[in-house]
């Protein structure tokens, strides 16, 4: 798909996600103190050491944002070889966040190049899976660090994802079931084992015509690293 297809698809999953019913999480929301909306704003780089790596992200706060109003947060995925930048792009999520009002997090994944990340997504991609890069624990971290510097309504944390990314959401719904309400992957396959503690609302975009991870499951010549077998859609 162009990257036009691709902003669209993942800006309908986002608006169905934070606006129509999605699976609610026990808890409690959690303000924390937080520096006045003026200087928040915007989207800046920051980093955070997990595991030995220091890890990168983009973090984008909206307007709005007083400090005391706990808000949503959306953990955008880039595909393999993407980045956080290009993520941010391509999706039009921090437009999305400032008219309603959620942060938006670009991660990035890891490789031996800056231009190169991936991510673990199970059986997918490059230097992640290659070197068995701890993605889920740098996501549990980073969302932990983002609860503590803002107000994060705790109930509504959603993954999204394109390609790898879609893959790396899956896994976040397998594995951080408890803390994320729902994920919207586009191009992307459920390759681990899936046993989540909590149910995760999935809103799934996926084309027929994909030759990078075909709809129907199985292999092609269109993948990074060695052969693999993705699992279809259904």
């Amino acid at each position: 798909m162009h990257s036009r297809n691709h902003r669209i698809l993942v800006l309908c999953a986002i608006a169905a996600l934070l606006f129509c019913g999605v699976v609610w999480r026990r808890g409690k929301m959690r303000a924390v103190p937080a520096v006045a909306a003026s200087t928040q704003t915007a989207t800046r780089s920051a980093s955070l050491e997990f595991d030995g790596r220091t890890r990168t992200y983009l973090l984008h706060v909206p307007p709005a944002y007083d400090g005391k109003t706990p808000l949503p947060v959306v953990f955008v995925l880039h595909g393999a070889t993407q980045s956080d930048a290009s993520a941010e792009k391509m999706s039009g999520m921090s437009a999305k966040a400032d008219k309603e009002n959620f942060l938006a997090v670009y991660p990035s994944g890891t490789g031996r190049l800056s231009d190169v990340p991936t991510w673990n997504a199970g059986n997918c991609c490059g230097y992640a899976i290659q070197n068995h890069v701890d993605d889920i624990g740098f996501f549990r971290a980073l969302l932990e660090k983002i609860e503590r510097d803002f107000a994060v309504d705790r109930k509504r944390i959603y993954f999204t994802g394109i390609s790898n990314g879609a893959m790396m959401s899956y896994r976040v719904a397998c594995e951080m079931s408890g803390q994320v309400a729902a994920i919207a992957p586009a191009e992307g396959a459920l390759n681990v084992d899936c046993h989540p503690s909590s149910p995760v609302s999935v809103l799934i975009f996926h084309g027929t015509a994909d030759r990078l991870v075909p709809f129907n499951g199985g292999s092609t010549p269109f993948q990074i690293g060695g052969k693999r077998e993705d699992n279809s859609v259904a």
